[in-house]
């Protein structure tokens, strides 16, 4: 019996197929982009910015940033720990490439970094 599409999502040792990289590529942007309005309304409202809406909206598109950077390079270092691979110099790489993908598209560019890295398998320790 073949697992569903949503299926292990947080299991980050969990060699995925394509389409359950997928599934967990959606699942994990909208909890990044529902966590990044979260946190950046939170310290919108906390600090409360002169200069109205424009000003709070721009902190909070930047506070969102920076949340989906920090996903995105924690659960690309999961992903790569999880599978034994932090010796590995190409999934490091990944890790990199998804950080700079996080840091100019936030979680919609960086997440495709680690939604592969989730279907790569765990290395033999031999």
């Amino acid at each position: 019996m073949r697992a569903g599409m949503f299926s292990n999502l947080l299991d980050f040792a969990y060699v995925r197929s394509a389409s359950q990289a997928l599934g967990w590529y959606i699942v994990y942007l909208v909890g990044t982009i529902v966590m990044s309005a979260v946190v950046g309304a939170i310290v919108v409202a906390i600090s409360r910015p002169r200069g109205g809406f424009t000003s709070g909206f721009d902190m909070g598109n930047i506070v969102g940033n920076v949340v989906a950077f920090c996903i995105t390079v924690v659960l690309s270092v999961m992903l790569v720990v999880k599978r034994g691979r932090g010796g590995d110099a190409q999934s490091l790489a990944i890790v990199v490439v998804a950080a700079i993908g996080a840091a100019l598209g936030g979680g919609l560019l960086g997440l495709i970094g680690p939604a592969y890295l989730s279907t790569r398998s765990h290395l033999d320790p031999t």
